[in-house]
């Protein structure tokens, strides 16, 4: 016949896997035990409720606002937007009419965009990131597909540091306010100038190349030289 300890044993052990306790528990305290118990199963349970309400909430907001993906007109899209970083559920896309991204960032508060910018078709998109004075960091452009023109896209981008592309650059492009554009963000871009371009100019700070460390300790003589002879770069 078991005593009343070995009774005991097995209900103090599950309160204190669940408490989190080697600490030996007597039997006058099992009552307070188990509510302390409960209620960290209880919260445990709201916070991992929270955590799925809050993903579907964020869902249903970025399926709302991009159309669930479909969306392609942004222009003032994020204007004055708070949150410092922007990971939108779906890719940006744009495509179809003139300035349908004019302005898209405009005098937000956006540190970091963690989500591909795809920008498509022939007409002209100006602007797109003018004032957006925190820009710190673009995880992707992507321009495969675009044949326009790139007018004041980094109009007063003066923190941005960070930024990748895909596709060619075939336009005058100016980025002479990024004043800390850093050394692999200017090396990207210069090797994604067109080969083929004819009369272009890529016009960067001087600041920010005299400050950079370029790629495998290239020399900015160096990074220079991969220009496509179509291009001339000016530094301001």
């Amino acid at each position: 016949m078991s005593t009343l300890s070995e009774l005991l044993k097995p209900i103090a052990d599950r309160l204190r896997e669940y408490l989190g306790t080697v600490e030996k528990i007597k039997p006058s305290e099992f009552a307070s035990k188990i509510d302390e118990a409960v209620a960290r199963a209880n919260n445990d349970g709201y916070h991992n409720g929270l955590g799925d309400g809050k993903r579907e909430e964020y869902e249903d907001f970025w399926n709302t606002f991009q159309n669930n993906g479909a969306r392609t007109k942004y222009s003032y899209a994020f204007y004055e937007w708070q949150d410092e970083t922007l990971a939108p559920l779906h890719n940006i896309l744009c495509y179809g009419g003139s300035n349908f991204m004019y302005r898209a960032f405009y005098n937000s508060n956006i540190k970091t965009i963690a989500k591909p910018i795809i920008v498509s078709g022939g007409s002209s998109q100006g602007q797109i990131f003018a004032n957006a004075i925190n820009l710190e960091s673009v995880f992707l452009i992507d321009i495969t597909e675009y044949t326009s023109t790139f007018t004041d896209w980094f109009l007063g981008c003066s923190k941005l540091k960070s930024l990748l592309w895909n596709g060619s650059i075939n336009q005058n492009l100016d980025m002479s306010d990024c004043q800390q554009l850093n050394g692999d963000s200017i090396y990207d871009t210069i090797t994604h100038l067109y080969k083929s371009a004819s009369g272009k100019t890529l016009t960067l700070s001087q600041t920010a190349v005299n400050n950079a460390v370029f790629p495998n300790g290239m020399t900015w003589d160096e990074v220079k030289a991969l220009r496509p002879g179509g291009f001339t770069i000016s530094l301001i």
